[in-house]
């Protein structure tokens, strides 16, 4: 797998930015080496090919499928030039679905941030139920809220750590 790389793109200032955003997105959602970027101009093995059309989803995104096939890839500078007839059909509405997609379909991030809030949760509600506990032996509360509300976390706390286990 062969990306291309440019030394200098020959775009919009916008289109730079939101390219710099989406590799940065693509750094932390796909685990992709730093100094690679995931240029639409790429080379495929024919093994390579042959996997990522084997993708039945609704959503495919190519990048995302590769990393799930191979991390044997390489890059190589070109010189990027000026469009001269047409424009892009990435619209910035596009792009946006773009990068959800990369996010929502092809990362473990969404499922270790339901993990990590569930840790939170159960941690804030353990932390109520002490102190429901603590309260009831030293005074005496109004009956029900507090229990209630520190159930309510601890409980959804563990069901979202669940739901982030059971995913990965």
């Amino acid at each position: 797998m062969i990306y291309t790389c440019y030394e200098e793109k020959q775009r919009a200032i916008w289109r730079n930015l939101g390219s710099q955003f989406a590799n940065q997105v693509a750094n932390f959602v796909l685990d992709k080496p730093k100094d690679l970027y995931l240029s639409s101009f790429r080379c495929l093995s024919a093994f390579v090919v042959r996997e990522i059309t084997r993708y039945e989803g609704p959503f495919p995104y190519i990048d995302g499928l590769i990393f799930q096939v191979t991390y044997d890839i390489d890059r190589l500078v070109v010189r990027h030039l000026p469009r001269t007839a047409g424009r892009s059909n990435y619209t910035v509405r596009r792009l946006l679905r773009l990068w959800m997609s990369m996010f929502v379909n092809f990362s473990v991030m969404r499922l270790r941030v339901s993990t990590i809030t569930g840790f939170v949760l159960s941690g804030i509600g353990a932390f109520a139920g002490a102190m429901v506990i603590a309260e009831a032996l030293t005074s005496s509360p109004p009956a029900g809220w507090a229990s209630l509300m520190a159930a309510l976390l601890l409980l959804s706390g563990v069901q979202l750590v669940i739901l982030g286990v059971v995913g990965e």
